[in-house]
């Protein structure tokens, strides 16, 4: 895949949020302890290794991470199913309003490390070079054909992560400044997006760098 000129952003501030105190989660003398996270697909591949690290040297925890989104990991954590949760956006007033209201605190965030967006197009498309508003022009519907890019006469098929994604709602906010266009079709996780676009030649995708 040809790499979009333009638009790798050092973006997507992941954190970390820890529910309630140190040492929330099950202390059972004599028996496995348990440690739940959940968070970002964007994170996921890092919070694995961390995982697998921790519990090389803490062998009487067990640790289960996975994905699913940042949306749905903070709600996890409010809910209490998780112990953990890593997310690429920062949480919203309401989220910390729910957050407060189950555990009386906040708890505490960690940044823990730095992305950066990517946007990508087939090896076979003759358009390997956008600019950040030509991309806007494309997610927001106004121009839907690679033709007004220079490229072959065939409707452009975006794809882009689901509202769940913190990178989805980075995108919007900060790329777009603007609702996404109706034809956008939305896909689970960034290596979804990648397959497609590898396999379509008329799909561009995003997602983070990692």
């Amino acid at each position: 895949m040809n790499r979009i000129q333009h638009v790798s952003l050092t973006i997507l501030v992941t954190l970390l949020f820890l529910s309630g105190c140190s040492g929330s989660f099950p202390r059972n003398e004599g028996k496995s302890r348990v440690l739940r996270i959940k968070g970002s697909d964007t994170m996921i591949r890092l919070v694995e290794r961390w995982a697998q690290e921790y519990m090389s040297s803490h062998r009487e925890i067990a640790v289960y991470a996975e994905g699913g989104g940042s949306a749905m990991a903070i709600q996890s954590l409010i809910k209490g199913s998780v112990d953990i949760c890593a997310s690429s956006r920062p949480l919203l007033s309401d989220e910390m309003r729910q957050l407060a209201k189950r555990y009386q605190s906040l708890g505490f965030t960690v940044l823990t490390a730095k992305d950066a967006l990517s946007v990508y197009v087939n090896a076979q498309n003759p358009v390997n070079n956008l600019t950040v508003e030509e991309i806007r022009d494309i997610y927001t519907g106004k121009k839907s054909s690679w033709k007004d890019f220079g490229g072959w006469g065939v409707p452009i098929r975006s794809l882009s992560r689901n509202p769940n994604s913190g990178t989805y709602l980075f995108f919007e906010e900060h790329l777009l400044g603007a609702p996404y266009g109706g034809s956008v079709e939305m896909r689970e996780s960034t290596s979804d997006i990648v397959s497609e676009v590898m396999r379509d030649s008329t799909a561009i995708g995003y997602g983070g760098v990692a």
